[in-house]
C-alpha cells in the first residue's frame, strides 16, 4: 500500500490531487465483533493502548487528511499503538 500511495501521489500532484492512505487496527464494527473472542484478545494483545478503535476515531483521521492540505502521499496509522 505504500508503494502505491506515494506514486499515485507523485502523478496526481501536477492535477492538484492528494492521495494518502488510512490504516486502522482493530476498529468496534460489527466485523470484528464477528472475529472469536480468543483471537481478538490476542490481536489487543498487541496494541499499546488495549482497546478497540471506534469508528469515529477512524472518521477523524478521514478529516484530517481532508482538511490538511499538506498531508500528501503518507500512510495514516491508527491503530492505538501496534507493537509487535
Amino acid at each position: 500500500m505504500a508503494l502505491l500511495t506515494f506514486t499515485l501521489a507523485q502523478e496526481l500532484a501536477p492535477y492538484e490531487i492528494r492521495c494518502c492512505s488510512i490504516a486502522p487496527g482493530l476498529v468496534d464494527t460489527p466485523m470484528a465483533m464477528s472475529i472469536p473472542e480468543a483471537y481478538r484478545k490476542e490481536m489487543l494483545d498487541h496494541v499499546a493502548i488495549a482497546c478497540l478503535g471506534t469508528p469515529q476515531e477512524v472518521a477523524h483521521a478521514v478529516s484530517f487528511c481532508v482538511e490538511n492540505e499538506f498531508f500528501n502521499g503518507q500512510i495514516l496509522e491508527v491503530n492505538g499503538g501496534v507493537f509487535g
